[in-house]
């Protein structure tokens, strides 16, 4: 007799769970926008942030709706990051401009928190992790117009990481969710290789993205 309290409770978990997971519904969708990356460097001597590197974006995103307020959006993007700095040449007297242009695989999972607000929109705000994978480093040492490229792959680790925040809007028409946010992505990882401890460098830019997403 006293199993049947207990076996009611599991039922209604059972049962409560089941009609939570059948809400979930997947919104495939792409995304495009610009980044405004910087990089924040300290050495011994010195400790300095960039001028900004403006870059694209663009990739695909799964945005998997628990319900109209909670969503987890995991997505893989091409994004541009790096930093440009200006300083007098010792020798000329001409400005000289070192841009790391640092292109990666990012693979951000955010969790989105929304306010549905009238039937057709839904402002919300994000927050989550963000992993890069490096595909390709060069710095670009250019003065007077010209332009000397080296490759910095090698002197850079393979893998950033950082942490997205941003807020953004939902659209909706049918089938169709076009989105708009912006993000700030802060690196929390050095992605300096192969330099002494007192030396490091950090990613972090401002991301602007508009997209589209479908219902299924």
């Amino acid at each position: 007799m006293k199993k049947r309290p207990v076996m009611k409770a599991l039922t209604a978990i059972i049962l409560l769970s089941a009609s939570a997971f059948s809400q979930v519904s997947l919104r495939p969708g792409v995304v495009m926008g610009l980044g405004i990356f910087k990089e924040t460097i300290s050495n011994p001597s010195d400790s300095f942030t960039t001028d900004g590197r403006i870059g694209f974006l663009a990739g695909g995103v799964l945005d998997i709706a628990f319900n109209r307020y909670f969503s987890l959006q995991p997505g893989i993007e091409y994004s541009c990051r790096g930093g440009s700095a200006t300083s007098p040449d010792n020798f000329t007297g001409n400005d000289l401009t070192s841009t790391d242009k640092l292109n990666y695989l990012a693979l951000p999972i955010d969790l989105r928190v929304k306010y549905p607000v009238m039937p057709l929109f839904s402002p919300y705000i994000l927050g989550g992790v963000n992993l890069g994978i490096l595909l390709s480093a060069t710095n670009s040492i250019t003065e007077s117009g010209i332009s000397t490229d080296t490759d910095i792959k090698g002197g850079l680790n393979s893998v950033d990481f950082g942490f997205d925040l941003g807020a953004g809007a939902e659209f909706y028409a049918g089938p169709v969710i076009t989105f708009l946010e912006v993000n700030y992505m802060l690196g929390i990882a050095d992605v300096a290789a192969n330099e002494p401890s007192s030396y490091s460098q950090y990613n972090h830019g401002l991301e602007i993205r508009a997209g589209v997403k479908f219902k299924t």
